[in-house]
């Protein structure tokens, strides 16, 4: 029986085997380190090159600069946070861009952006050069709530959305106004007497019920909730709550620009799942045979007029959401700030 001799290595030898594998290991965390600072430096510098050329085409000035105290604004970051929870974002910004100007540029958490009240610049984007801008970070910090729709998308797709829902907006039936004068009625009378009140909520409230029934041709009857002391409707509350929540989600994302993806989480995607499940269930009723036979084709509310441009359950979905946040948000604040 043969066998074959191996030598036995030294202690020199075994020490150095031993001691030159952290040397590879720092050496390849060394290159990868400098490769990802090379990438970000010149991801920098071709930002800053696309940004001068826009400059030059586009005839830009030089707005003046957003002053901080704290490396990459986290003052102004932290200040963020705590004024909208105290619910005075509005006088915060009239106090920024009363001291700093109509239009200035921000740098916060490395992340450049231009900030803008000038009528002129308003037209320019999102009128008369509205394909020469674009929306950012928008699209992946809004889409676990919004999907793909109106709000999140650009170019080919945003103008698929648009000529499919412009049509829409355009809808005239008789008991929109009977609709809207009740909720009113039940706005005005959830406005306590004899003492301050915040209007911001109820009329939150108001645009919420007004959109729904555009939307679906049902009212969610928050106002009427409230008013009533009326906890029944648990499964509309339930969605309210949710699309609250999720909504609040969104804001501080968006606060966050490129950064977004710091918040989320778990409870953001249950919100998010709460509100697709009360979507999925309409759309899915208004798809069904037994009710398209019922309504005879008649157009009653928003989703059966989209109906008629596509049968996609996520398309149809989307959409609604997007047209949901315009109709209840964009309302709202109108009638807070006003």
């Amino acid at each position: 029986m043969s066998s074959t001799w191996l030598p036995t290595p030294s202690l020199q030898e075994v020490q150095f085997t031993a001691s030159s594998r952290p040397t590879h290991s720092v050496l390849s965390l060394v290159i990868a380190s400098s490769g990802l600072m090379l990438a970000i430096v010149i991801q920098y510098i071709n930002k800053n090159r696309a940004e001068s050329q826009f400059e030059r085409a586009h005839g830009c000035g030089t707005p003046r600069s957003l002053q901080y105290k704290w490396p990459f604004a986290l003052d102004l970051v932290m200040d963020a946070f705590r004024i909208i929870a105290e619910k005075q974002a509005l006088q915060w910004f009239a106090q920024i861009f009363d001291k700093t100007g109509p239009t200035f540029e921000q740098n916060v958490l490395g992340v450049k952006g231009v900030d803008t009240i000038e009528p002129e610049n308003l037209e320019a984007i999102l009128s008369t050069k509205f394909s020469a801008y674009g929306l950012g970070a928008r699209s992946p910090t809004f889409a676990p709530l919004l999907g793909d729709g109106i709000f999140t998308q650009e170019a080919a797709p945003w103008k698929h959305s648009w000529d499919m829902l412009r049509p829409l907006f355009s809808l005239n039936r008789a008991n929109i106004f009977t609709q809207v004068e009740e909720h009113t009625e039940y706005l005005v009378n959830c406005i306590p007497t004899g003492q301050f009140v915040d209007l911001q909520t109820l009329f939150f409230r108001f645009t919420f019920d007004t959109t729904t029934f555009l939307l679906f041709g049902k009212s969610m009857n928050s106002l009427q909730a409230t008013f009533k002391r009326d906890e029944s409707n648990t499964g509309e509350a339930r969605f309210s709550e949710a699309f609250r929540v999720s909504q609040d989600f969104l804001f501080r994302r968006g606060r966050l620009g490129d950064l977004y993806w710091l918040i989320g989480g778990k409870e953001f995607r249950r919100q998010c799942s709460i509100v697709h499940e009360f979507i999925d269930e309409a759309v899915q009723a208004a798809l069904s045979a037994e009710y398209q036979k019922d309504k005879a084709a008649d157009v009653h509310s928003f989703l059966d007029a989209l109906i008629q441009q596509t049968r996609d359950p996520k398309v149809l979905r989307d959409q609604l959401l997007n047209v949901m946040l315009a109709g209840r948000d964009t309302t709202a604040c109108c009638l807070t700030w006003t």
